[in-house]
């Protein structure tokens, strides 16, 4: 059973090493000026720079390992939570997806952002559980 004060703890900090990162490039000119390089580095090193920051924290090993996993590759999704690893890949995934449309939908005027927002991600997530894409 995974414990659920554990899940928002992983959940909350998964992606440390990025904030970390991002408060380190603001003191840089040079990655303020090349955003792109940015995100690529943030994108290559915010899960060991996480892992380094939690372990230096003291924090239990199995939110370190959910950190740690969160965005590598699986051949398969898990059918069921078997670990804290498992919730936090899921619901990173869940969290991704979900920003998709709503970058496309902060680009619209703020009434009609709400409705097609939620209307973008609900009828995606049902294609998706029907099996499409």
């Amino acid at each position: 059973r995974i414990n659920p004060d554990e899940a928002l703890l992983a959940g909350l900090v998964h992606d440390l090493g990025a904030f970390y990162m991002l408060y380190r490039a603001v003191q840089c000119e040079e990655l303020r000026a090349r955003p792109d390089t940015l995100i690529a580095l943030i994108a290559l090193w915010h899960e060991s720079i996480g892992v380094a920051l939690l372990n230096a924290l003291g924090l239990p090993e199995e939110v370190v390992n959910a950190a740690e996993e969160h965005d590598q590759p699986r051949s398969e999704l898990p059918k069921n939570l078997r670990s804290l690893g498992d919730a936090v890949y899921l619901a990173n995934l869940l969290a991704n997806h979900l920003r998709a449309p709503l970058v496309k939908v902060l680009q619209r005027p703020p009434a009609a952002a709400a409705g097609a927002f939620f209307a973008a991600s609900s009828s995606s997530l049902a294609r998706r559980a029907a099996g499409g894409r």
